[in-house]
Parts: structure tokens; C-alpha cells; sequence
């Protein structure tokens, strides 16, 4: 953590001479093999400011008195080699970086389930802002080259006063929590919340300050996070990520600040290429009420009255509430911008709100989050002005039309939640999925490509214009549309047809069919009772395809040769492709033991089936294409062999007996 005897400037020869003085500070530091001091928190206490109680690194215990335990800490990761440097993630593949400490080889998370994970830095990239040291700006991102599962998410709390402008120079900020390191390794890290304090933006530049009055960073902080400890629209605790630990000096800590406007922007140009979105979110500045005054402007959005504030919150974060709102089902009459919508939870049913009407509504960085139970369903037209992050949680969201405006939309909804899109997605931004059911209906143009990172994605529409679909350990691909390549390390599991462009096998992909009949409908591509994956290009296999992918085939109760599974319209021979996959074959019986889709299966032993490819003629769409196929055949057991002799010996008696009557006459 660099230091310096007073509060540095950041302009002029006096920044230079501060800036040299910290260089040299920070190589001090690496020099010096005496031991590092803990974070300091004035009247410190194990009991309360210790994230873990006992077993820390290597089993770690949280502590149910930590000041702090009202908050998820489970994205608060450490390098594995050094368990004094702590980093905190955006994203379950991306983590905050001071530049001039750097990420580590390995971090390691403790997930929310108390199970620990380890994932090896991929890269580290500058932001190009944050607390300039030596020149450089302090902000870095690290990313893994995995991501980590059911870390917390954090949203970057947005104070902007609009989404072009930032705050002004200096301004209060929140209260502040700051997490830092233990004495060694082998000591917890810790935490304690602080005064508020001040954040300073100016261009790039975008730092937090606070006193070093009751606690401290010292050397060896640096990019440990520092959270706000925020009430949600909800009425619920959540840790918001301000930034990083940069520096200090005698009266103040530093933070980089990660919510400027230009921070946030480069940000998400480091994650996006991932199918990732920064979440943000910000306290909302009006609620809708609608109804006000009644008459027949009552749910128009751009009418003020209709609004707490009596102004339409343009570019703001907005509240609605079902229990305020008089009015539920809100007519967009012009074109309105709202940063963020955040639906608050209440008891009532059938109580979502409805959004329809031609004009366009856009929704800034801030997404939308939906605390309650029931949907929310948008059939006016949507347009993103940024890139954002949405939850549908246990409701889930309807949308009829959305423009991407070329940014990226990640969604994220409870485990049996689904957001339905019935028509078009546009522009040059994608699509990703954190989470939940995303069912895309519709004829879609969007060419921002596809991501599955965890939940299933259902294509009942096409969306082969996206490019590439990708897709993650905890990622499915179901449906019976079409998209376009395929890759990635999930499951393909088609409801009936899924067309594709081709597949890239190579990180582990996995396939599941199910096969009930002879040969799968190709003139009823929604309601084949055969699953098939078809693959549309002339060279439908990226690579071979290895033990590492597994395709399993569960067979109905009826005949014994069934075709099905992968249809190439390249018509060659694909089974070389398709042999050295990790095969399982299941024959439904009610006495199994293996359920799937509802269904009881029994595994059948290698001997008891075998694998082909077959031509086949498919109509699809009135068009006859000659393609090739995949064929199981079931194979009888033989009889075991104390049946075979009993056999045997029952023809030889027979035999005997008939020549003994023969010979009788």
C-alpha cells in the first residue's frame, strides 16, 4: 500500500514528486522481508472485524458476529499462494485489481454453500482509471479462466447524476466498509465499516477518501474491496462494491472508485467479450404511482403526476411498487429512459405490472430487478442504452420486442423462473444467461452472439443470426429452433429438433436425446418424438470428438432399432466423428432406477446396443434433404449358458425320443 506524509495532489510537479515518492515506497515494500501489519481497526475485536473464526485458509469458518455478516462476502476471494491479498468479483470470472500490486496465479472463494473453489488467473487488463500512481491509473480487472460458482454477484453503486455526467469533483459519498488483510497468512481477514467519505472525479481520475481514524490500510491492502452496506428497494442488506484499496497517507485511505461513468464504461469493455454485464444499481429517486388526478392520461409514463417526484425520472433509477401504485398497467405513450427498474415485492397476487404502448422505452445501465413472485411483462418495444444486468428473480419477466443497440444483456433468474421473449431481438449486442429458464420465441437478428453460462437457454424461434452459442459447465441448450454454432463445455439437450450451424466439441460438450420411436418427424420439427440435433454445415464437426463429451441416448420402450440424436445435411459419415464420446444408452423401464424427463430408465451394458450412422431423407420446411443420420440398435442378450445347456439337452432328449418312437413303428 503506497504512503506518503500528506494528502497527495494529483496535479502539477507536486503529483510528480508524490507519485515518484510512492514508486519508490511500493519497491521498499517488496524489498523488505519484516512482517506486514494487519489492517488496523481501532478497538479491534476477533469476535466482530474477523471474517472467519478458525481454519482459515484452508478450511474456513465463518464468523457469525462479524460486523459485516448481514452481507454476502462469498465474492471476496484471495490469492491462493498469499492469503493476505484479497480481491473482490464483479462477475464469477472477473475480480478487481490494484495495478500496482497486481492479481495473483490462483484466487480462491468460499462460495455461499461454505465450499471452496480455486481459479487460475487468466489475465490482468487496466481500466485506465481510478487513483493515478506513478502515472498510472490503479484500476485493474483480473480475470480467471473459469468461472466460479454461486459467489455473490455485487452491484457497483451508481452516483452519477446522469449516465453522460458524473458526479461533481468532489462530493459525500456513502459510509464505507473496508476489508483487508489478517497479520499473516494464516490469520482471517478482516473488516470494519468507516466515516463516510468523499469521492473525487475528474476524467479518469475517480477516487474515494476516507479518515484514518478508526481504521486503516497498511501495506499489503492493497485491492482488498471496500463495500457500502445498502439497503435495497426491497427493504433487504446488500453489499454494493465501491472499488479498491490504492493507498494511503498519514490522515487518509484511498480507494479507487469503481463508479464513475468512465470506470463502469471500461469496466464492461473488459467483460462483455466474456457474455458478462457489470450490474449497477443506485438508490431510486421516484416511485410510479400512476392514477393521480384520474382521467384518461392516468397511465401514461410521461405524465409527471403519475410519478412521486411530479417529474418523469428521466435517466434515473424508478421504483414500482404494486402496493403504491393505483395503476399497474402503464401505457408508454412517448419515448421514455429510465436508468434502472427496480419491482418491489409484495403479498398480494396477480399483482405484476404490464408496459404497453408503441414508444419505445429505454432502459439504462441499471437493468431491472424483480423482488416479486408474479411477472412482469413488457409489450411496448425495448431499446438498452447501455450494457446491463438483469434479475427476474422468482416472477420472472416477459418482453415482446427488444433493440440491443449493440450492448450486451445478461439475465439472471431463480432456478424455475423464466424470462420469455415472444418477438424479435435486433441490433448487434447479445444475449447471456447467469441463471434460470431464457426462452427465446420468435425470428431474431441480434448478431452479439449467446451465452449459457448457468440455467437453460430454450430456442423455440431462431437465433442462428447471434453467431456463436456458448455454452457453460452449468450451461443447457434446449428447444427446437435453430441457432448458430455451438460451443463450450454445457449440455444439448433438444426438445425435439435444434437446428445449428456446426459444433465445436473441443472444451467438453455433452448431449442428451431421447428416442421413442423408429425415426424422428422431421415434418413436425416441434413435436418429434425423436430429439435431434441437426447440423446444417458442410463440415458440421469442428474436431473430433472426445472422451470428455458425453452423449447419452434414452430409449423408449418400443423398437429396437431407433435413429435419431445428431442429423448432418452434409450427408458424409460422420460416425468417426462421433466414436470416441463417452456413450450411454438407456432403455425406459419402469423398474429402473434412472429418472429423466419424468421417465424411469434402466442403463444398458455396452454388449447391449450398437452405434451407426445411416443415410436419411428429411423434409424440411418442403424442402427434401439427403442427409446422414445416428442409429442405436438394441441388441438381444444372449441366453446365459446354463440356459443355453438346459437347451441343449432338452433337443437331445426330444430328438432321442422321437427316433425311440420312429423305431417302434
Amino acid at each position: 500500500m503506497p504512503r506518503e506524509s500528506s494528502p497527495p495532489r494529483l496535479d502539477g510537479p507536486k503529483a510528480a514528486a508524490f507519485l515518484r515518492d510512492v514508486t519508490t515506497r511500493i519497491l521498499a515494500f517488496l524489498l523488505t522481508a519484516v512482517p506486514l501489519p494487519a489492517l488496523e481497526i481501532t478497538g479491534f475485536s476477533a469476535a466482530l472485524n474477523n471474517r472467519f473464526f478458525s481454519g482459515f485458509p484452508s478450511s474456513p469458518q465463518l464468523n457469525p458476529s462479524f460486523v459485516a455478516g448481514s452481507g454476502d462476502w462469498s465474492g471476496v476471494g484471495w490469492a491462493t499462494a498469499d492469503p493476505t491479498k484479497g480481491f473482490g468479483f464483479l462477475t464469477p470470472q472477473h475480480f478487481l485489481v490494484a495495478s500496482h500490486y497486481g492479481g495473483s496465479p490462483g484466487i480462491t472463494v468460499q462460495s455461499a454453500k461454505g465450499l471452496l473453489a480455486t481459479a487460475a488467473q487468466a489475465t490482468v487488463a487496466a481500466t485506465g482509471t481510478g487513483l493515478p500512481i506513478n502515472g498510472v491509473y490503479d484500476l485493474s480487472l483480473g480475470e480467471t479462466t473459469t468461472q466460479l460458482s454461486g459467489i455473490a454477484r455485487y452491484a457497483i453503486l451508481d452516483l452519477n447524476a446522469s449516465s453522460t455526467s458524473s458526479l461533481p469533483a468532489t462530493v459525500a459519498g456513502p459510509g464505507v466498509i473496508l476489508a483487508g488483510r489478517g497479520p499473516d497468512g494464516a490469520s482471517s481477514p478482516r473488516a470494519a465499516a468507516t466515516a463516510s467519505s468523499n469521492i473525487t472525479i475528474s476524467g479518469d481520475t475517480a477516487y474515494l477518501q476516507t479518515p484514518r481514524t478508526d481504521v486503516r490500510y497498511e501495506i499489503g491492502d492493497s485491492g482488498s474491496p471496500a463495500f457500502q452496506l445498502w439497503t435495497n428497494p426491497n427493504g433487504g442488506p446488500e453489499l454494493l462494491l465501491l472499488g479498491n484499496a490504492a493507498a494511503v497517507t498519514d490522515t487518509t485511505n484511498f480507494v479507487n472508485y469503481a463508479g464513475s461513468n468512465a470506470a463502469l464504461a471500461a469496466l464492461n469493455g473488459l467483460t462483455n467479450p466474456d457474455g458478462y454485464a457489470v450490474r449497477v444499481t443506485g438508490d431510486p429517486s421516484a416511485t410510479w404511482q400512476g392514477g393521480t388526478g384520474g382521467g384518461a392520461n392516468a397511465d401514461n409514463i410521461s405524465r409527471a403526476a403519475n410519478w412521486s417526484t411530479g417529474l418523469v425520472p428521466t435517466d434515473k433509477f424508478t421504483l414500482f411498487d404494486a402496493i403504491q401504485a393505483t395503476v399497474r398497467s402503464i401505457e408508454v405513450n412517448s419515448a421514455t429512459n429510465l436508468r434502472g427498474l427496480f419491482f418491489k415485492s409484495t403479498p398480494g397476487a396477480g399483482d405484476g405490472f404490464s408496459f404497453s404502448g408503441a414508444a419505445t422505452l429505454t432502459i439504462g445501465r441499471g437493468g431491472m430487478v424483480n423482488y416479486d413472485t408474479e411477472r412482469q411483462v413488457f409489450g411496448a418495444p425495448l431499446a438498452l442504452a447501455a450494457p446491463q444486468f438483469w434479475s427476474a428473480g422468482a416472477g420472472g419477466i416477459e418482453i415482446a420486442t427488444l433493440n440491443t443497440g449493440g450492448h450486451l444483456l445478461e439475465i439472471s433468474a431463480e432456478a424455475a423462473s423464466t424470462v420469455v421473449v415472444t418477438g424479435p431481438i435486433s441490433g448487434s449486442g447479445g444475449i447471456a444467461l447467469s441463471g434460470g429458464i431464457l426462452d427465446l420465441q420468435g425470428n431474431h437478428t441480434f448478431t452479439g452472439g449467446l451465452w449459457v453460462h448457468r440455467g437453460e437457454l430454450r430456442v423455440e424461434g431462431n437465433a442462428s443470426a447471434s453467431g456463436e452459442t456458448r455454452l457453460g459447465a452449468d450451461g443447457t441448450l434446449s428447444g427446437a429452433g435453430r441457432v448458430g454454432s455451438i460451443s463450450g463445455s454445457g449440455v444439448i439437450a433438444p426438445s425435439s429438433i435444434l437446428a445449428a450451424t456446426s459444433l465445436n466439441p473441443t472444451a467438453g460438450l455433452s448431449m442428451d436425446f431421447v428416442l421413442a420411436s423408429s425415426a424422428p418427424d422431421f415434418s413436425n420439427p416441434a413435436g418429434s418424438s425423436n430429439n435431434v440435433l441437426r447440423l446444417m454445415s458442410a463440415s458440421p464437426f469442428a474436431a473430433l470428438l472426445a472422451p470428455a463429451n458425453s452423449i447419452r441416448l434414452f430409449l423408449g420402450d418400443g423398437p429396437s432399432t431407433l435413429a435419431g440424436g445428431i442429423f448432418t445435411d452434409s450427408g458424409l459419415d460422420f460416425l468417426t466423428q462421433v466414436a470416441q464420446a463417452t456413450w450411454s444408452v438407456f432403455q425406459q423401464s419402469e423398474a429402473g432406477s434412472i429418472s429423466f424427463r419424468g421417465l424411469n430408465y434402466i442403463e444398458l451394458a455396452n454388449a447391449g446396443y450398437q452405434i451407426s450412422t445411416v443415410p436419411h431423407t428429411a423434409t424440411l420446411n418442403g424442402a427434401t434433404v439427403e442427409g446422414r443420420i445416428l442409429q442405436v440398435t438394441v441388441v438381444p442378450e444372449p441366453a446365459p449358458a446354463w440356459l443355453a445347456a438346459m437347451s441343449l439337452a432338452l433337443a437331445v432328449l426330444v430328438h432321442r425320443h422321437r427316433t425311440f418312437l420312429n423305431s417302434r413303428g
